[in-house]
């Protein structure tokens, strides 16, 4: 009988449904879980302030992954215990690509979106779904940039707390140009997104499923006792990773066939009903 004592939990398409609330199904099962002793984290490609934001509506005390596991904040001491940066080669190196095909860069912070106009396109669509959802779809702030003096300013000021680069741009040949150029580097790993006019870079070796195997050993954890649970590209290192690796309905094939699960959507409390199954052994949701 598997004794499962860490579950790792994607946000977006996995834990956050279309409308962004947590259903009261989903909140009850994760209780019961810690009730147990279980250990939850939710493995995010967001800033550590988005994913603070959300986990702290679950009701329980979460692990926080953040910038794709770059970034780990433990849930008891709230120690960061990981970190893994762009560096400022890097954060150039990406800026002088994307200035080549005429895009401009956005860089993630634990707490701060700096950007250029096109990532505020972006945002402006972010926030026209706020408005039609009455909620907060992005909690981090954002901090445009105009000129290249600017951003040598952010760069200085920021460039042992950049995370992550992510790339926003309508002309998705652009996008692609931009993932080749990127791919053909030694020192960064380029992720996929759903949207085909979207991607995002994090230094070697950066991947949730390293996040979660740091995680793991500093809580003497084995992998066979580790669940992950997600939805998208940079979910599979931690599908791979994880003794039991669960897909949403919603998820990528690529994803589907790494995985040992396949469960509900996030629209039909998927999560919720991984755990019922695969740790408190029930058929029936907790209502």
């Amino acid at each position: 009988m598997n004794n499962y004592k860490l579950i790792c939990i994607d946000l977006d398409g996995t834990l956050l449904p279309s409308n962004h609330l947590v259903s009261e199904r989903t909140k009850k099962t994760l209780k019961k879980a810690e009730e147990l002793g279980i250990h939850i984290a939710i493995s995010t490609g967001r800033s550590l302030t988005d994913a603070e934001h959300f986990a702290q509506l679950l009701g329980v005390k979460a692990t926080v992954i953040s910038a794709n596991g770059a970034y780990v904040r433990e849930k008891d001491s709230n120690e960061v215990v990981y970190k893994n940066i762009l560096g400022e080669e890097a954060i150039w190196t990406i800026y002088d690509i994307c200035n080549k095909y005429e895009v401009t860069p956005c860089y993630h912070t634990p707490d701060k979106i700096i950007h250029g106009p096109d990532y505020g396109r972006f945002l402006l669509q972010i926030e026209e779904k706020s408005r039609e959802l009455g909620k907060k779809v992005i909690i981090t702030k954002p901090y445009p940039v105009e000129n290249l003096e600017q951003w040598k300013q952010f760069v200085e000021q920021e460039k042992d707390n950049i995370l992550k680069c992510e790339l926003f741009h309508e002309d998705t040949d652009r996008i692609n140009n931009i993932k080749f150029d990127l791919r053909q580097l030694d020192q960064l790993e380029v992720v996929d997104s759903i949207r085909e006019e979207h991607m995002e870079a994090n230094s070697k070796g950066t991947s949730k499923g390293r996040a979660i195997e740091v995680l793991a050993g500093l809580l003497n954890i084995k992998r066979e006792e580790i669940i992950a649970i997600g939805d998208g590209d940079n979910d599979i290192t931690m599908i791979e990773f994880a003794g039991l690796g669960i897909a949403m309905g919603n998820a990528k094939e690529v994803l589907k066939a790494k995985a040992s699960y396949i469960t509900g959507s996030n629209d039909e409390d998927g999560v919720a009903a991984a755990i019922e199954k695969f740790v408190l052994k029930k058929d029936k949701a907790i209502i």
